[in-house]
């Protein structure tokens, strides 16, 4: 499918179940208030894996057209029985974050600091260098960790560790990075359109973009997974008995 096709599916698939995803929602944003009225900073840290990873396998199951799951409310939480592998990978980006941030801002600091010394021409050059690096540094970034947490959701990779699902997220951006862009771009109305609205277009539109993706993800990811992951064959070892024979 391409874009259109994926964003036109997602729009027919939240149709029937919009009424179980507003409860979904609704669920899941009691569960983030609380964890910062318990934590303020910490709590949402220690939730938000499981929560991204229970969003991603709903939403998921609705690309997938899969109605009972979505009806049931015992899939509403699915991530949290993950919830310490998906701790782990929560913690692991947010100090990919802080570590992106610091040296973003190192880098550019010292870049403009030396090119002040040496010309205002030169400093005004380089601002506008530095501007563009950011911009594009943040876009690579943005990407890189688009899917973890789908990667996460996905059972059949219960076995990679937080830095294998981070690598496999960097491929699988890499692979997809102008895609990605430009389909996030693709929604830029619908967020200027939950801006001006104050964040009430935000009940219909949260839904509709987060199975847009999940239908993305499926289109386009899932099949170059089996491609990047394939598994390992265990070697087949062939006994023979004292006379040479296969046994």
């Amino acid at each position: 499918m391409n874009r259109k096709e994926i964003k036109k599916q997602a729009r027919e698939r939240i149709k029937p179940s919009f009424g179980y995803i507003f409860l979904a929602i609704v669920l899941w944003t009691l569960v983030a208030l609380g964890s910062v009225a318990v934590g303020f900073i910490v709590g949402p840290i220690i939730v938000g894996g499981a929560l991204a990873v229970s969003k991603v396998s709903y939403f998921i199951d609705i690309a997938n057209g899969d109605d009972e799951r979505v009806a049931d409310i015992n899939y509403i939480f699915k991530g949290f029985p993950k919830f310490l592998r998906a701790l782990k990978l929560q913690v692991a980006i947010v100090l990919l974050s802080l570590g992106f941030s610091l040296a973003i801002g190192l880098v550019s600091f010292l870049l403009l600091l030396i090119a002040g010394y040496i010309h205002y021409v030169v400093y005004i050059i380089m601002t506008i260098i530095v501007v563009l690096g950011i911009i594009f540094a943040v876009l690579a970034f943005y990407v890189f960790l688009y899917f973890p947490f789908y990667i996460l959701a996905d059972e059949r990779y219960n076995s990679y560790h937080t830095k294998d699902i981070l690598k496999l997220s960097f491929n699988l951006g890499k692979k997809h990075f102008g895609e990605i862009i430009v389909f996030d771009l693709s929604f830029i109305l619908w967020r200027i359109g939950v801006a001006l609205t104050a964040g009430m277009l935000n009940v219909y539109f949260s839904p509709y973009y987060q199975t847009a993706k999940a239908t993305f993800y499926l289109e386009r990811v899932k099949g170059l997974i089996d491609n990047i992951a394939q598994p390992i064959e265990p070697e087949v070892v062939e006994v023979k008995n004292d006379s040479g024979e296969a046994a």
